[in-house]
């Protein structure tokens, strides 16, 4: 794109009509996530998901969760350079570190639970949020590829689908909503070259990072994998100012990541976290677990038949237009999930292949500790952005061509491709790859939630010892 096609994108991105549009796309997301997560949304104050058909041990994990961010949310106002002697496992030093920190959700817990000090309830509302929030983002980032119906249904597919809905009680796994927003942020700098891209890469980068160990390590690895590409596709705008600002982004995006890992890594040290080669890790690493994974996400909860076939029709599309980019972005997206979602080897064909998950294992820091490299398929649903440049069959011809590129197709197009794409979105939810069958059960915590609430706020020179979870 030139300067004044640039130019051009802007103001009609700026323009009413696209401000109504991205209103509506929000609106629909909001209720989208109501019927997703019902009857959640009824009970928010007080109920909290639990899985029906797993061990409580699993369940537990949501109150670890909470645990964690209503201690990072205190220790934050009160000790900050304390944050990791939390009120656990006394006297135990740098307890918060024998799990995840979680601090990437602290904006959206915290005021919620500042607000009304109800933990579950702020808990909740973290959950209810990452559905619109991954859907917007991926939405934003499709629309540099697409008009905005078929963004949508790229949006929708990414955040709704069955992976996401079984793993509720994980929810420092829900947060994907950083990782299309820094393809945007880098395709924006690349391109534009503006200030406030490069600081808005650095921030989603760091908020990533800080989210889900798991979260950090997909994003490290998918951008590694995406910035070749994306360096060759902006080559002829690369110069030093795009070049150094993008290496400061990244550096000043890693570096909180960097300090809030110290405390794991002395903990390695001295013996007290799991550094790998165990037998448990070994078992949940073995072809034979990892595949089952796999198969699982393939068959019952990715984007389905409806998501597959869109994706498909686009890949063909894009190769016979020309447009490589989008198809090269889809396939990095695919080999990248996938490849770290295998393990440590690829059993193909009769035969075990080499991966690089297992050089990763071996010399990047804190990776031995993964147990679970199915979570790195939220790279894999990444590529489900591609159905939306099913798009470009739908003629795109407009009198002005610069505004074609933003809205893609004339006005009564655009209705006829709404209507398209919600009837997509229907027949995605009547092959049952939508939302999973099964009915989301919730419990009720409210009696157990205010033993929390005292042990957290409970002042003292030296991190008393509390329970780890909110429901024994």
């Amino acid at each position: 794109m030139t300067e004044e096609e640039v130019a051009r994108v802007e103001a009609a991105d700026a323009g009413p009509a696209s401000r109504r549009t991205t209103l509506l796309v929000v609106a629909a997301y909001v209720l989208l996530t109501l019927w997703w997560l019902w009857p959640l949304p009824l009970r928010v104050s007080d109920h909290a998901i639990c899985p029906a058909d797993t061990t409580k041990l699993v369940a537990a994990d949501l109150s670890l969760i909470t645990w964690a961010l209503t201690w990072d949310t205190h220790a934050l106002l009160t000790r900050p350079l304390h944050l990791f002697d939390a009120n656990v496992f006394h006297p135990a030093p740098l307890s918060l570190a024998f799990s995840e920190h979680f601090l990437g959700y602290v904006p959206l817990f915290a005021p919620t639970w500042l607000l009304t000090g109800n933990p579950v309830l702020a808990a909740n509302v973290v959950i209810l949020l990452t559905f619109p929030l991954c859907a917007l983002a991926t939405y934003a980032l499709a629309r540099r590829f697409v008009a905005a119906p078929a963004a949508f249904v790229a949006g929708a597919m990414f955040a709704f689908h069955g992976a996401r809905y079984v793993n509720l009680y994980h929810l420092h796994q829900l947060g994907t909503f950083w990782i299309p927003l820094a393809l945007l942020c880098t395709e924006r700098w690349l391109e534009r070259g503006r200030t406030r891209d490069a600081l808005a890469l650095s921030v989603v980068v760091a908020m990533q990072l800080l989210s889900s160990f798991y979260l950090a390590y997909a994003i490290v690895l998918f951008y590694g994998a995406y910035l070749p590409f994306a360096l060759a596709r902006w080559r002829d705008r690369l110069d030093r100012r795009r070049g150094v600002g993008l290496g400061l982004a990244l550096v000043a995006g890693g570096a909180p990541a960097a300090l809030a890992s110290l405390p794991y890594l002395q903990l390695q040290r001295l013996g007290l976290v799991p550094s790998g080669n165990s037998a448990g890790i070994d078992l949940m690493l073995a072809p034979f677990a990892t595949f089952d994974r796999i198969h699982a996400y393939l068959t019952s909860l990715g984007p389905g038949p409806v998501g597959y076939g869109l994706a498909a029709v686009a890949l063909l599309v894009s190769w016979r237009r020309g447009s490589a980019y989008a198809l090269v972005l889809g396939v990095v997206a695919v080999a990248t999930g996938l490849v770290l979602a295998a393990g440590p080897s690829v059993p193909l064909f009769g035969r075990e292949w080499w991966s690089p998950y297992a050089l990763l294992f071996r010399y990047l820091p804190g990776f031995s500790a993964v147990r679970l490299p199915f979570r790195f398929l939220v790279v894999t649903q990444l590529t489900g952005q591609a159905n939306g440049v099913h798009s470009i069959w739908q003629g795109r011809q407009t009198a002005d061509p610069g505004r074609e590129r933003i809205l893609g197709q004339p006005a009564c197009r655009q209705h006829r491709s709404w209507y398209f794409y919600s009837v997509t979105l229907v027949q995605s939810e009547l092959f049952g790859h939508l939302r999973p069958e099964d009915q989301l059960t919730i419990f009720d915590c409210a009696a157990n939630d205010r033993h929390l609430l005292s042990s957290i706020r409970r002042p003292a020179p030296n991190p008393a010892p509390a329970p780890c979870y909110l429901f024994p």
